[in-house]
């Protein structure tokens, strides 16, 4: 049995997820070495550090999330790598719909030991493109919580001075700022042509987004309807609780919002199917 487990990762949701599965898995006696950036361009690169541990222990395998852009993938490319380089067991955690898809993960598909996809389904099709690996089907952590959130919708409205009578939208962006701004001229152009309502909508920034605020903050100041950028410093899950309306691109706040019964608007279809 392989009892020492390396976890790669770029994005912030595999990045979450494997940070509980290591912190659960220490208490079954499993050795955990962790490289999670949680979506931060500007976080630490631990893989280099880490590789004398790699070498040195023995039952060795790499858990590899699968990042969004081949940009934000290097350090699980790198993991890949070097796990083929060394013969060391490696596979793919896939924490969303359609990961096993990405293309620029494509070389290592014959090498791969393991794929652990979102459900049943999603590992029928990585079995179709990883024909060497066992496919398994092993959930998200995260999205089990989005059933529980942590605070209400009273709570919420009240932190963000929305009245009963007026109607709150979640705006999340993505990592790009010429997605979000495209998105957010389409949304806030057409809740002007809405007449009788009044809405506030809360831009929310990606965790992984580097556009500097000062953009943002300047694009709002032409807004023909009420927006407010929500604090950086808090989770955009924070706010799925007290919205009328979610209005997203490709985002996971987007399946959150559903846990809840929150409607939905995706801005992404088809473009980004």
């Amino acid at each position: 049995m392989r009892n020492h487990i390396f976890l790669v990762a770029q994005d912030f949701a595999p990045s979450e997820a494997f940070s509980q599965l290591g912190a659960r898995a220490r208490d079954r006696g499993l050795k955990f070495s962790l490289d999670l950036r949680n979506g931060k361009s500007d976080t630490p690169h631990q893989s280099l550090n880490l590789i004398d541990t790699a070498l040195n222990a023995n039952n060795f395998v790499f858990g590899i999330g699968m990042s969004s852009s081949p940009e934000l993938s290097e350090c699980e490319i790198s993991a890949c790598n070097f796990a083929i380089l060394c013969d060391i067991p490696f596979g793919f955690y896939g924490d969303t719909y359609n990961c096993h898809e990405r293309a620029w993960f494509a070389p290592f598909r014959e090498k791969c030991a393991f794929f652990l996809a979102l459900n049943e389904e999603e590992a029928r099709k990585a079995k179709t493109v990883f024909p060497n690996a066992e496919c398994v089907a092993v959930g998200n952590p995260l999205w089990e919580e989005f059933s529980f959130p942590e605070t209400t919708r009273e709570n919420v409205r009240k932190d963000l001075q929305v009245e009963w009578d007026e109607i709150l939208v979640l705006a999340p962006g993505s990592k790009s700022a010429g997605i979000n701004i495209a998105n957010w001229t389409a949304l806030l152009s057409a809740l002007y042509l809405i007449k009788g309502s009044k809405f506030k909508v809360r831009i929310a920034l990606h965790p992984g987004d580097v556009t500097p605020h000062e953009i943002y903050k300047e694009f709002m100041q032409w807004s023909p309807v009420n927006v407010e950028m929500t604090p950086a410093s808090m989770k955009t899950s924070l706010f799925v609780p007290g919205a009328d309306l979610v209005a997203e691109w490709n985002s996971s706040i987007a399946i959150e919002a559903a846990h809840q019964g929150i409607p939905v608007i995706s801005l992404a279809n088809p473009f980004a199917e």
